[in-house]
């Protein structure tokens, strides 16, 4: 009464496949970065999801627009508006990463997330205010 070989290639592939899940590699999540670029007028972007203080993660990045300066909000809040989706798909709805230096740029201005809340710049953010600013649940 052995395991046969068929039984054994299935218990092997559920083990890859528990191995790949592990590490997001089969994550099914929108990318945060592929969100933000289908928004109009964006040119690039970068976004690092990574290690922040203690046990959480912290999001840093640039994204570039082609916009004149006087349409950089609006594009900025679109983009990030698909980023922040993206965002809380992939993480645990309890689990808020840290928001660290994000960036909008074009030729002639600049702003960060804090201009999209109307906050000072060293004041603290969390994706919290933006999933309450878009109505993301």
């Amino acid at each position: 009464m052995g395991v046969d070989r068929r039984q054994m290639l299935a218990a092997g592939a559920v083990g890859g496949l528990v191995l790949l899940s592990g590490c997001g590699l089969l994550d099914r999540s929108p990318d945060p970065v592929a969100e933000i670029e289908s928004a109009p007028r964006v040119l690039g972007a970068s976004l690092s999801i990574g290690p922040g203080g203690g046990l959480g993660y912290r999001i840093d990045g640039k994204i570039a627009f082609d916009v004149s300066g006087d349409e950089l909000f609006a594009a900025f809040d679109e983009a990030w508006r698909l980023g922040a989706e993206a965002i809380r798909d992939r993480f645990d709805e309890n689990y808020q990463p840290e928001i660290g230096a994000v960036t909008a740029f074009t030729v002639d201005a600049r702003m960060g997330l804090h201009d999209l809340l109307g906050i000072e710049q060293d004041a603290s953010m969390s994706m919290t205010d933006f999933y309450e600013r878009y109505g993301i649940s």
